[in-house]
């Protein structure tokens, strides 16, 4: 899956060689004029994530196999074999938990950045 924008250069067919073309997607610094329009909406619970990402990864790994869903994801889950369901418990339970060490990295991250602004900056 590529997805955002590579830079390809077209002159004699010879591409420049861009090492981060094969990233899923790419983040870019927003304008200064678009942070009044940015909001916070929150995140989703730990149980709603776990539910999101089972699906995202069934839905790959059934689409990399070419078999479609012909039912609910979990009665889908239900006839792989054991060990495929637990490889899949797995791997469900590592990203829910990088995601949730990110989180709480950033957090403290910000909460340092904004502490420093207000220091430097008060009015």
């Amino acid at each position: 899956m590529k997805v955002g924008l590579v830079y390809k250069h077209a002159r004699d067919a010879i591409s420049i060689p861009d090492p981060l073309e094969n990233l899923v997607y790419r983040v870019h610094p927003v304008g200064d004029s678009f942070c009044d329009h940015m909001y916070d909406f929150g995140r989703l619970s730990d149980e709603c994530e776990k539910i999101y990402v089972t699906s995202m990864i069934v839905k790959s790994l059934l689409k990399a196999s070419k078999t479609s869903i012909t039912g609910p994801i979990a009665q889908t889950i239900s006839a792989w074999s054991k060990d495929a369901q637990v490889m899949l418990e797995l791997f469900i339970t590592l990203l829910c938990q990088s995601q949730k060490f990110v989180r709480e990295a950033t957090k403290y991250v910000i909460l340092f950045l904004v502490t420093l602004l207000q220091r430097n900056f008060e009015c």
